[in-house]
């Protein structure tokens, strides 16, 4: 289902990244294409913050995320409940569900931008929060540690999950814990608080030794990771002033060179993406944003790429929120996607035919051809090629296996992991 928004004339090239300030009804005139800097609007005016009420609704079929000009966000997939992260190997999608814990597999059997086949891959997580992937194995956090699955083919798991970082209840708060894979996919980041004293740790785990160690720790709370091809390392943090985005350097993560955000803004995932770095912020102006990182330095500025999921309301000082961009992912053609919490979907940017010239800092290849699309009820376009789910075998609940000795097959668990032929079925739209 692609939407269009007519928008102004996109501004774009790599720009610098701050805080965007929200007061009243000042910080509502963003759009895709403005230039933010900490502190003022978008006229580059003085302006002074006030506490803005969120006022939440549900997300209606007919919310649609404000995109650049020459652009549309095709929604690829939805009905995935409430998304807290996403991650993909080859051709395929993890999505990892919050609430009932639960992590899907989604393909893309033919390789247009759609995902015809929907599995349940792995069932059973307690309050997991971040997922990492590589071509071999899915990495899991929640409650009860770190979990190692295999990807395999199939689209159910077919071996038991492996808890490679087992971790106490009772000493770190349950989440988020974000997880982030180095490029050669060896090293894998995790982001933890203690329960307590409320003090942020990073471990690191070998992969290939499995040895965890220590690699940074301090008076804040790790909340995303972004490592780029040179292996820099940007961390979301959240502090007692503030949330701030801080590059991680000689194992130390770099506060006076962070970016601090403004009040009211939380910061759900980063990426590295088009040479800089692609934002998904919530809290009282939802939106993903992209900044420049150069030399290892984050500058003053930022621009908006994706906005619309919020609106001022008629009341001053309350603004309406439907959607909350809270995971991101990004494909070998260098495009993106993203998940929506609110609405449990799946969207991508795809460029439309025939667009103005697109500087090169966000070029995009055009959207694969695909069958005329068909009205729906609701009067929307949606694609009539509709996903096929399916229900194939589980295994046990992870988060009911506390030690490896546990994973260890049983004879008499074998027919668990034997995949039977799943039933198929067709969604209704």
């Amino acid at each position: 289902m692609v939407h269009t928004h007519p928008m102004r004339s996109m501004r774009f090239g790599i720009l610098l990244f701050a805080s965007l300030v929200f007061c009243g009804s000042g910080a509502a005139l963003a759009k895709p294409g403005d230039t933010l800097q900490a502190g003022q609007n978008k006229e580059g005016e003085t302006v002074q913050t006030e506490t803005v009420q969120i006022m939440q609704r549900r997300a209606r079929s007919s919310d649609t995320p404000f995109v650049p000009e020459g652009f549309a966000a095709q929604n690829i997939a939805k009905n995935l409940g409430k998304i807290s992260a996403i991650g993909h190997a080859g051709t395929d999608l993890f999505v990892l569900e919050q609430s009932s814990g639960q992590l899907f597999r989604l393909r893309d059997r033919d390789q247009d931008g759609d995902f015809e086949l929907r599995s349940k891959f792995l069932i059973g997580f307690d309050r997991a929060s971040s997922i990492a992937v590589n071509k071999d194995f899915v990495f899991v956090a929640d409650a009860a540690g770190v979990w190692q699955i295999k990807t395999g083919t199939s689209m159910s798991a077919s071996a038991h999950p492996k808890n490679i970082l087992p971790l106490a209840k009772n000493k770190y708060t349950s989440g988020p814990r974000p997880l982030a894979l180095s490029q050669n996919g060896h090293l894998l980041y995790v982001g933890l608080t203690h329960a307590q004293s409320q003090t942020g740790q990073i471990i690191v785990i070998d992969l290939t030794s499995r040895a965890p160690s220590i690699f940074t720790s301090g008076n804040w709370q790790p909340k995303a990771f972004a490592i780029n091809p040179a292996g820099q390392v940007l961390v979301g943090l959240e502090t007692k002033d503030g949330n701030i985005i801080a590059p991680i350097k000689n194992r130390h993560v770099q506060i006076l060179e962070g970016l601090k955000l403004a009040e009211q803004t939380s910061i759900e995932d980063l990426k590295f993406w088009q040479g800089g770095v692609l934002m998904a912020l919530g809290g009282v102006r939802p939106m993903l944003a992209l900044a420049e990182y150069e030399y290892g330095t984050l500058s003053a500025k930022y621009t908006v790429v994706i906005d619309g999921f919020s609106r001022q309301s008629l009341i001053r000082g309350r603004r309406e929120i439907w959607g909350l961009p809270s995971a991101i992912t990004i494909l070998p053609n260098e495009k993106f996607i993203f998940a929506e919490q609110n609405g449990g979907a799946l969207w991508s940017l795809v460029a439309q035919p025939g667009p103005p010239e697109i500087p090169k800092a966000i070029a995009l290849k055009p959207k694969p051809k695909t069958k005329p699309a068909l009205e729906s009820k609701t009067g929307l376009l949606e694609n009539p090629k509709k996903p096929l789910i399916l229900m194939g075998s589980s295994i046990e609940s992870a988060s009911i296996i506390k030690t490896d000795d546990q994973l260890k097959r049983k004879k008499k668990e074998t027919q668990i992991f034997t995949m039977k032929t799943p039933n198929v079925t067709r969604t209704s739209k």
